[in-house]
């Protein structure tokens, strides 16, 4: 004859068992969260680290431009300083020209 054994175990009911499935759950999604949380802040320091070497560069390249600007400018200076020059050469072409014809002339006035 079979013997019954007698335990305290209750049986397992849906109430128990959603309870059971949702700590296991909650447990689960904190510790993804958690995971999910030091990855983030790596990704964060990061990025500060790029944002830092950015704003160095920025400050190198700001150099590099401001070189550039004042050499743009020589060069500009430098063009419309020959500009110039070449319309005085111009003028004073023609005044030596316009003296030499007054000269040529005095010379054969006096020759005669």
């Amino acid at each position: 004859m079979l013997k019954r054994i007698k335990n305290n175990i209750k049986p397992l009911t849906k109430k128990d068992l959603k309870k059971t499935i949702g700590d296991v759950l909650e447990s689960q999604s904190k510790t993804i969260l958690k995971a999910v949380d030091f990855e983030f802040r790596g990704i964060d320091e990061r990025f500060n680290d790029i944002d830092k070497r950015l704003y160095q560069m920025d400050g190198k390249i700001d150099k590099v431009l401001d070189g550039q600007d004042r050499f743009v400018k020589q060069l500009t200076d430098l063009g419309q300083e020959s500009k110039v020059s070449t319309e005085l050469y111009k003028n004073h072409d023609k005044k030596i020209e316009g003296h030499e014809k007054r000269i040529d002339k005095l010379e054969l006035k006096t020759e005669s």
